[in-house]
């Protein structure tokens, strides 16, 4: 059994170090946090052997850290500069905002370690998406077109009608599409198209529909069935190649129930390829013709 430090032990080799300083009076074990006083005048309290493993004052050691890499006000203002924006705010670290005002003439707020990062002016942005760029990213799975005066048009998912949605409806349908948000985004013309729409929120059930014993499978026969076919591919998706996360149903299970837990009904695929091929527009699994059927 180790021999057991005595306090006098203790505090010669705590105070062996430069201007460190013991004010516990007593010694209980490893285990007793001590009293302690740092170099600069800071008291905190350290069990022994995290002393000895070189374990410093919590205080002095988020002052060192905070220095490292940290910039003062000069230097933000020209890195800001250099990119053609002013700095209208000070400078305090790099958790706060600063305030910009860009090129354009627009203001905006934003950590200065993400404007380093390419970060700029969110409404610049917006105006500068060209109509081709976005057609392109939303073509396969809306219909999309420009019109003569250089609008965007785009079908309403209940009703089929076309209407020129505002920029942000057709930024965050692309967001979701890019696999940085949940929530689908859904183009429709009117708050009456929403209202009427059966699937307009809904992922399991139609509008007034709850689940009930006649379900076609339970969240466990569902995940046994998709991991079945995961596992069956490989986790690589069958249309790019890419790694699989999600499973598609070849035959919709809302026209083919029969076949809803069918491995060879389930193809393999990322989130990208499953709204790309599987849910395109004109195929049996669009929105559009599910919608309109009534199982």
């Amino acid at each position: 059994m180790p021999k057991k430090h005595t306090y006098k032990h203790i505090k010669n080799y705590i105070e062996s170090f430069d201007n460190y300083k013991l004010l516990s009076e007593k010694y209980k074990d490893s285990k007793t946090k001590l009293r302690i006083q740092c170099p600069e005048g800071h008291v905190f309290w350290m069990k022994y052997n995290d002393f000895q493993q070189g374990h410093d004052c919590h205080l002095c050691y988020n002052k060192k850290r905070s220095g490292i890499n940290r910039k003062n006000e000069d230097e933000v203002k020209l890195a800001v500069e250099s990119r053609g924006y002013k700095l209208l705010s000070v400078y305090k670290n790099n958790k706060l905002k600063i305030k910009l005002l860009c090129p354009k003439g627009h203001i905006y707020y934003v950590r200065f370690d993400s404007f380093m990062q390419g970060k700029g002016c969110l409404k610049c942005y917006k105006e500068s998406l060209p109509n081709q760029e976005i057609i392109d990213k939303l073509s396969f799975c809306e219909s999309i077109r420009e019109t003569k005066d250089r609008q965007i048009e785009v079908k309403c998912t209940y009703c089929g009608g076309w209407y020129i949605p505002e920029k942000g409806e057709l930024r965050r349908r692309i967001y979701y599409i890019e696999g940085k948000t949940n929530c689908e985004r859904r183009f429709y013309c009117s708050q009456q198209c929403k209202d009427e729409c059966p699937i307009f929120h809904k992922k399991l059930y139609r509008k007034g529909e709850t689940a009930n014993k006649d379900d076609l499978y339970t969240s466990s026969e569902y995940n046994l069935w998709r991991q079945t076919v995961l596992e069956r591919e490989e986790y690589i998706c069958e249309y790019c190649s890419e790694t699989a996360n999600t499973v598609h149903h070849e035959h919709s299970q809302k026209t083919h129930p029969h076949m809803a837990l069918d491995p060879d009904n389930g193809i393999a695929c990322c989130q990208e390829c499953h709204y790309k091929y599987g849910h395109k527009t004109g195929t049996e699994c669009s929105t559009g013709k599910l919608a309109s059927k009534v199982c």
